[in-house]
């Protein structure tokens, strides 16, 4: 039998969010290297010949700013964050292992925002004077669907690989799944055992995660 090569496309921030939930920390570059292990045993055991390609994982630099809370007035510098840290750390390391690719989106400010606990409050009728505590930063990251859907789309169209592995619960994702399909790949996802399917799961040809 002639070899199979798959592609790993891993949305990072998905990845970190159910990290977060299964070890109630941040993750450590272990934890995603432990993932895509797993991933790999479960997909020895799906065709004779099968041989990773590459891994691709989407994610966006930490925010590197400054800016001034509009009710206080007090100056946050976001690279001196532990979440800074964090997040620059993971990516540096899974930045030099191999066969590990890093695509980068990017972070945006979009400026400040009620923390969930005071919008709760606020749609229960409660009032509440609004301090500078009770805002938060509202940081949306851009690019990465969009670069995950490029990838699809070039692995498929210059027949690189013959299966992606997709671990993402977006179902933005779903156009992307259906064009690897329609040109000839396996689609095989993995949501780490997140709850529901519907889409994703009827445009894909293998659930890894499924049991």
């Amino acid at each position: 039998m002639s070899e199979v090569r798959y592609a790993i496309l891993i949305d990072g921030d998905f990845m970190k969010r159910r990290l977060v939930a299964k070890h109630e920390r941040f993750p450590e570059p272990n934890d995603v290297l432990s993932e895509i292990g797993r991933i790999r045993t479960r997909m020895t055991t799906k065709g004779l010949g099968f041989r990773l390609y590459r891994v691709f994982y989407y994610t966006a630099d930490p925010l590197n700013e400054r800016r001034k809370n509009p009710l206080s007035g007090r100056v946050t510098n976001f690279a001196s964050t532990k979440q800074f840290r964090q997040n620059k750390t993971l990516i540096d390391a899974l930045e030099q292992r191999d066969l590990m690719a890093i695509r980068r989106g990017e972070l945006v400010f979009r400026g400040w925002a009620l923390t969930s606990a005071v919008n709760e409050q606020l749609i229960g009728g409660k009032g509440k004077r609004i301090t500078a505590s009770d805002l938060r930063p509202n940081i949306e990251q851009k690019g990465v669907d969009m670069r995950i859907g490029l990838d699809i789309a070039s692995l498929a169209f210059k027949k690189i690989v013959t299966g992606v592995v997709i671990v993402t619960g977006d179902a933005d994702m779903v156009p992307a799944l259906k064009l690897a399909r329609r040109e000839g790949l396996s689609v095989y996802l993995d949501r780490m055992e997140m709850g529901g399917c519907r889409e994703l799961c009827l445009h894909s040809d293998v659930v890894l995660d499924r049991a």
